[in-house]
């Protein structure tokens, strides 16, 4: 998961010890080293999927699945918050339900700002199959990020999880993993809640199966870069783009 506003990337890894924050800093959205090993596990004890911005107060926040042991996958009914001041040391914040009928699973949080507004998506199950899953939009209601709206349907799914939103002149971008092909998959939109087309679906980009946790920004240059997960069978890895349509084959990660 990407910060906002600075190049910072979180990882965590599958079993228990690696269910722990992390945080790697880079020059270039491409060589990483290490920040800190924060130690922050969540309200749990462990944490998965974080995404992390920077606010208006100058705090870090960063969203996550909060899971209730190291095993998968619990009734995940809500994802939290927790702040820090210098990336290191995190204090939870909140909570947030899902607020869904039903809900099995609450998964990946990801932080999505415009004008002003602070939202979160998150990929909500009710038929704790995997293959229900769809993103729902979160509205903080307050600069404290303590108060949350009811969630709103993004506008697509079902089978979709860890959905990461964009917005490019007029347009909104989704990129999002098809549960069942396991594909990166790309959307676009004229406003936040749809209606969706998918523009890239299936293996559009090349990248083939087995890609997950997509997150996207831009370099200085303009240059779009794209940051998934390998789902321990490939590496983290990345690719470029100079329009979110055309991208280059994926390279893995240095180290």
């Amino acid at each position: 998961a990407m910060a906002y506003g600075s190049v910072f990337s979180t990882f965590t890894g599958d079993d228990a010890a690696g269910m722990k924050l992390s945080l790697y800093t880079s020059p270039d959205a491409l060589n990483f080293t290490l920040l800190s090993n924060t130690g922050f596990g969540g309200s749990s004890g462990y944490i998965r999927d974080p995404s992390i911005m920077k606010h208006v107060d100058g705090m870090y926040y960063v969203a996550y699945t909060d899971p209730l042991t190291d095993n998968c996958c619990g009734k995940e009914d809500h994802f939290s918050i927790a702040k820090s001041a210098d990336l290191s040391h995190w204090t939870n914040l909140t909570t947030v339900d899902a607020g869904v009928p039903g809900v099995a699973h609450t998964w990946a949080p990801e932080w999505y700002l415009e004008g002003g507004t602070v939202y979160v998506t998150a990929n909500i199950d009710t038929l704790n199959t995997d293959s229900d899953f769809k993103p729902y939009l979160f509205t903080a209601l307050d600069s404290t990020l303590t108060s949350w709206s009811a969630p709103v349907p993004l506008g697509f799914g079902p089978n979709y999880i860890d959905t990461f939103v964009l917005k490019v002149g007029a347009t909104y971008h989704a990129f999002a993993k098809n549960e069942t092909t396991r594909y990166c998959e790309h959307a676009t939109a004229p406003a936040l809640t749809g209606p969706w087309t998918f523009v890239g679906p299936g293996d559009w980009a090349g990248w083939g199966s087995g890609m997950e946790g997509p997150a996207v920004l831009q370099l200085d240059d303009g240059t779009w870069r794209i940051f998934m997960d390998g789902q321990g069978s490939l590496p983290f890895v990345t690719a470029t783009s100079p329009d979110l349509s055309k991208w280059s084959a994926w390279v893995a990660l240095p180290g």
